[in-house]
């Protein structure tokens, strides 16, 4: 039977006897389907790749607008997993989402995750990041740029599914054009920031640098470079398993 209402936001059931959930959000384009490479769980967490309206099984459902619409929506959904310690991951342009889905929790006085994983992406209140985040997006190739993500990852693509994907990925780009971070909160969880040693998107002394400012902050870089985290190499997954083993390890004792 077809999930209906808010549990469409989980790609896969969450089990029932699952005690800690690892929500992944999908980055600028796709879909949680991106995370099919990844394990089904890492250092006792269940990996849940999420998946937003507008996309893939969802592609009939209306796109959110803004931050504010997906993280009220996800919030929703996240209520399913009452009881369940959670965390969260984010790659790249799906950084912003996930911060704004921690406020939106937050100010509900909802459970929040025990932290947050940002990869390739910089402190937050200096703006954006990447180079499809400052073209001109009336004119830029999307549809181009999907055909050669898809060829880099080793996928040939119908022509209806990537004008499907281009849609979708120039939407995404549309909608981060507006964010703005609230400053002066901070963010109201740990966050690990992670930079990759050969990423060529966003460097790692950039996807690593200034998130101090904004929330109780640990940097680390990974060998790898801006895709690797697709196919969750096993840098990503001890990091990921230190994180849910020994917290008091990696987070200062006075967190802020």
């Amino acid at each position: 039977m077809p999930k209906a209402g808010p549990a469409r936001w989980f790609l896969r059931p969450v089990p029932a006897e699952a005690t800690a959930a690892l929500l992944c959000f999908p980055y600028a384009g796709v879909g949680g389907s991106s995370y099919r490479d990844w394990p089904a769980t890492i250092g006792g967490m269940t990996v849940v790749p999420l998946q937003p309206p507008g996309r893939e099984n969802r592609i009939r459902e209306p796109r959110p607008e803004t931050h504010q619409e997906f993280a009220r929506s996800l919030a929703a959904a996240l209520s399913l997993l009452d009881g369940k310690e959670i965390a969260f991951f984010g790659h790249c342009g799906a950084v912003p989402f996930m911060l704004a889905t921690a406020f939106e929790l937050a100010a509900a006085g909802a459970p929040l995750p025990a932290w947050i994983m940002a990869s390739s992406w910089g402190a937050p209140q200096a703006g954006l990041y990447g180079p499809l985040n400052f073209v001109d997006l009336e004119t830029y190739d999307f549809t181009t740029e999907v055909v050669e993500i898809a060829a880099g990852l080793g996928m040939r693509m119908s022509p209806e599914l990537v004008g499907m994907a281009a849609e979708v990925f120039r939407h995404d780009h549309v909608v981060q054009r507006r964010y703005r971070y609230p400053t002066p909160q901070r963010v109201p969880v740990p966050v690990a920031a992670v930079g990759w040693s050969a990423d060529d998107v966003v460097p790692p002394d950039v996807a690593t640098t200034g998130w101090d400012e904004v929330a109780t902050t640990r940097s680390f870089v990974l060998t790898g470079a801006h895709g690797d985290f697709l196919r969750c190499p096993e840098n990503l997954q001890h990091l990921v398993a230190r994180l849910v083993r020994e917290p008091e390890q990696v987070w200062p004792a006075n967190r802020t």
